[in-house]
């Protein structure tokens, strides 16, 4: 290779470090920015919550709805049920237990609110990503 071609591949390699650094800075402002976001939502459903303006059984509620992790559900007092379908059942019992479960179509309330609390987060966050 001549010296000209070695040059510029290094200087490529440092260009593509530089980019690289960028990339994580932006991401690092980007993540602070979404965590400022959540404190803020949070102070000012806390500051409802003091001033009258939002029960504290709403506040249960919109928790229970949108909260699936059961030591998040703790922290607020909820329940933490387990969820049935989530349990990995070794194959023989599974094929028994779909019979079952397609016998019974109906789901457990817990698992469609976890679902819908899912879906949510996901909207919020790619509508903080798209704005």
């Amino acid at each position: 290779m001549t010296d000209r071609l070695e040059s510029l591949q290094r200087k490529q390699s440092q260009i593509r470090a530089q980019i690289q650094q960028i990339q994580a800075k932006e991401r690092t402002k980007e993540k602070k920015k979404q965590t400022r976001r959540k404190f803020l939502i949070g102070d000012a459903i806390m500051s409802q919550l003091e001033s009258g303006q939002f029960s504290q059984a709403d506040l249960t509620k919109l928790m229970d709805e949108f909260l699936t992790r059961p030591k998040d559900r703790d922290l607020f007092g909820l329940e933490t049920e387990v969820d049935s379908e989530a349990i990995a059942l070794p194959e023989k019992a599974a094929s028994a237990n779909s019979k079952k479960t397609k016998a019974s179509s109906s789901k457990s309330p817990t698992a469609s609110t976890a679902k819908k609390a899912k879906r949510r987060r996901r909207t919020i966050l790619d509508a903080d990503k798209a704005g």
